[in-house]
């Protein structure tokens, strides 16, 4: 099963042409059983299709298949030179883990990989990221990045912020980032990001930036997301492209790295001030040997460590899964 039917599916049935599974059997050659295996296939992904006893294929709720051509003329010619889109991918483990398991010489170029469908999203501390089909952005974006490892702690902040800027240009606003790498909106979780290093050189480090981020998400059954959740379209109250919104990530991301190996996090620091979803808030720092530390969160440095004041001391965090305690202590959000 590959994304080009599910791409001509969409395309067939949003311009109102006829169709039909003759149609798909003409096609991509296929047979009556296989039409069924594929419609089949596409309902167990979670898409809301159906085939009539007339032959006629129907989607039950509108969508728009990711297209590489369709972002790749938004991305900005500079950009656009030196980037590689990958032809979208149906369903697929993880969109880090397949450029990592599929590298080549990068060079000072981008790889982008985007899915339909993960079934093994991650988010940082191996935490699952729930992807629904065709719904979210899930998309991955390679580039290598000319600073020394010690210096990209700052990175996930600089990639948070790039995903602000960018979404603003959507008329988005109402946005934070909670260290070290979610974005909120209206106390809620709109999307993470997760960075990984390969192919670590003197001076430069080739970097994975896996994004994950809510635009229509269906609604959700059996506790399967632990936290309070946002999408655009909620904020918008319209359906968004997710083409255009992922040029303009490259776009942004792209641009701000290039500040970035220039001038490391410094160049970002008022910026954060503005989208410090932490400022001043009372937080618990879990870490993997599951000590905990308590305190108010009171900015960031210059290396992207979050500053944690704990009695009359200033404690630097370098990781951590962060909680916000309420007032009365009783739960963390």
């Amino acid at each position: 099963m590959n994304h080009q039917l599910f791409r001509a599916l969409i395309e067939r049935i949003n311009t109102n042409e006829d169709a039909t599974a003759h149609w798909f059997q003409e096609k991509f050659n296929l047979s009556s059983s296989q039409i069924l295996e594929v419609i089949s296939h596409f309902q167990g992904l979670g898409l809301s299709i159906i085939l009539r006893d007339s032959g006629k294929i129907e989607l039950l709720e509108p969508y728009d298949a990711l297209n590489k051509n369709e972002i790749s003329k938004k991305l900005s010619s500079e950009l656009e030179k030196i980037t590689h889109i990958q032809e979208p991918l149906l369903t697929i483990n993880s969109t880090n883990e397949h450029l990592k398991q599929n590298r080549d010489e990068l060079s000072q170029a981008v790889r982008i990989c985007l899915a339909e469908h993960q079934s093994r999203g991650r988010g940082r501390c191996n935490k699952y990221w729930h992807s629904p089909f065709a719904k979210n952005i899930y998309f991955s974006f390679q580039h290598r990045f000319m600073v020394p490892i010690n210096e990209i702690s700052g990175i996930s902040l600089m990639v948070g912020m790039s995903i602000v800027e960018a979404l603003k240009r959507f008329k988005i606003n109402e946005l934070q980032i909670k260290w070290p790498n979610d974005i909120y909106c209206r106390y809620k979780k709109l999307g993470g990001i997760l960075i990984e290093a390969t192919n670590i050189e003197v001076g430069g480090v080739d970097l994975i930036i896996g994004i994950g981020l809510n635009v229509d998400m269906p609604q959700i059954k059996n506790n399967v997301i632990d936290q309070p959740w946002i999408d655009l379209k909620q904020i918008t109250g319209r359906r968004l492209s997710r083409n255009d919104l992922i040029a303009a990530f490259s776009n942004q991301i792209y641009q701000n790295s290039l500040i970035y190996q220039k001038s490391g996090l410094e160049e970002f620091l008022s910026r954060w001030r503005e989208l410090d979803y932490l400022d001043k808030k009372d937080i618990v720092v879990s870490f993997a040997n599951e000590k905990q530390i308590q305190g108010k969160a009171i900015g960031i440095n210059t290396s992207g460590e979050l500053l944690l004041q704990t009695d009359n001391q200033v404690t630097n965090i370098h990781s951590g899964d962060v909680s916000v305690r309420p007032i009365n202590h009783d739960t963390a959000y």
